[in-house]
């Protein structure tokens, strides 16, 4: 699965599949281009601000 597919399944993935999901991306993000670094650190935020 490309990078920009597995952003765009963030809020998608099943609790119990998400900290693989997140590892996942996570060991790519050295390897993403400055739009999927920006679309992954969004889709990042947005993840966090609605847990707290």
């Amino acid at each position: 699965m490309s990078t920009e597919e597995l952003i765009a399944l963030i809020g998608y993935v099943e609790e119990p599949k998400m900290e693989r999901f997140l590892k996942e991306l996570t060991q790519r993000f050295e390897q993403m281009n400055d739009e999927q670094k920006a679309l992954y650190e969004a889709e990042k935020q947005r993840r966090e601000s609605r847990e707290n």
